[in-house]
């Protein structure tokens, strides 16, 4: 008796123990899976265009698996954490070979504000908690195929060895934010930083956002203090800077007015990334410039006006986009630098239930100068249309 008597006590112990543990600190796992069929045509450089069909995962949402957790620590004070897995809901493969490539971050929020550090969406990004100002620019935010702001706005990339700040809130509802990368790296290779600081791809960004019932404005400014380490010399640093403004027209209709100029941007955005190497080709590069990084980069602006209509118990999204770009770098005499792009594109989403969602989307883009020339030869041509359906599961 008295030995299960005893069983029974630690049994008792061991589950009050737990108890406060969950009370203490609250961690919940969510998830999203998402996966469509995608037709698109496109021009395919200079020769014929061509057809297919595939299918696609994340063409709404980026399926995910993620850990979201809080602790309470008293006086108004709490501890966030959060590490979010992304994959491939149509074969299950891992993106960025990393366990935690979305996110990857630990927070403290009180009083004065929030900071967080780890892997984390860039602020002028559509990504995640702080990814404050793509999420604000478009109602499309990363996905939907070519529709999708990724694809025509700069800047919009996820962060290693990063440290966030958010202030609290004040005013009408404004917010100041600040963000300093010590080592970018890219999502196929993390940034592991070197001992010198100008071996480590560095960023440095300062936002505001001002949200309330009538309006929200958000403004990013971004300063990428790019690697001078041969032979990963980017040459002169990049800088961005993005304004966006959505406000509501009328009833059920969201309006949203975004812009951005940028200096010495080594990459055009789209699917994927087009490098110099790519636009312009190795032989027309200068003997100089063989890797198309040496020196300047691209140069340009970006603007875009995007819609939401609340439309039969769904969202109707509908979007235009204009990119203009001039590559500074060197090149052979005469070379075209210039390229233009021109997006148009409309989307339906509509919920069968809280978890469940149909949609449908359709867009057509047209590039000129360096967007309509030899050098593609494969679905990465801008000059393209494509129509998209698929489902949307959130857990």
């Amino acid at each position: 008796m008295q030995r299960q008597f005893a069983r029974s006590l630690f049994c008792l112990a061991a589950l009050s123990v737990a108890a406060l543990s969950v009370q203490a600190a609250d961690v919940k796992m969510y998830g999203i899976i998402d996966t469509g069929i995608i037709i698109e045509n496109n021009k395919m450089g200079t020769g014929d265009s061509q057809t297919r069909a595939y299918e696609e995962f994340g063409i709404n949402l980026g399926p995910r698996v993620g850990l979201r957790g809080t602790e309470d620590l008293g006086n108004g004070t709490k501890v966030k954490l959060l590490l979010e897995n992304l994959f491939e809901s149509d074969n299950g493969a891992m993106r960025f070979n990393r366990l935690f490539g979305g996110e990857s971050s630990l927070a403290l929020e009180g009083p004065y504000g929030e900071i967080a550090f780890g892997r984390m969406g860039a602020l002028t990004s559509p990504f995640g908690h702080w990814g404050i100002f793509g999420l604000e620019a478009t109602p499309f935010g990363f996905g939907w195929g070519r529709s999708g702001g990724v694809h025509w706005m700069v800047g919009g990339d996820r962060l290693d060895n990063t440290i966030s700040y958010a202030s609290p809130k004040f005013g009408p509802g404004v917010q100041l934010y600040a963000q300093y990368s010590f080592q970018t790296g890219t999502n196929p290779v993390p940034g592991v930083e070197n001992a010198k600081e100008r071996y480590n791809t560095r960023r440095a960004s300062i936002a505001f956002r001002i949200k309330n019932e009538s309006l929200t404005t958000v403004g990013t400014l971004d300063r990428i203090m790019n690697t001078h380490n041969s032979p990963a010399d980017y040459g002169e640093d990049t800088t961005i800077g993005s304004l966006t403004v959505n406000f509501p027209v009328v009833k059920d209709v969201r309006l949203f007015v975004m812009g951005q100029y940028f200096r010495n941007v080594y990459n055009a955005p789209g699917t994927p990334v087009h490098s110099p190497v790519k636009l312009i080709g190795t032989a027309n590069l200068g003997a100089d410039n063989q890797t198309g990084i040496s020196g300047r980069g691209f140069d340009g602006y970006v603007a875009s006006i995007n819609a939401q209509i609340k439309v039969a118990g769904g969202d109707l999204y509908l979007t235009t986009a204009y990119d203009d770009w001039e590559y500074k770098g060197h090149v052979t005499e005469g070379q075209e630098t210039d390229l233009k792009r021109y997006l148009v594109g409309a989307a339906y989403e509509y919920p069968l239930s809280k978890h469940t969602h149909l949609y449908a989307s359709a867009n057509w883009t047209h590039g000129s100068g360096l967007f309509d020339t030899k050098n593609f030869s494969d679905s990465s041509d801008p000059n393209s249309s494509q129509v998209m359906a698929g489902i949307t599961h959130f857990f």
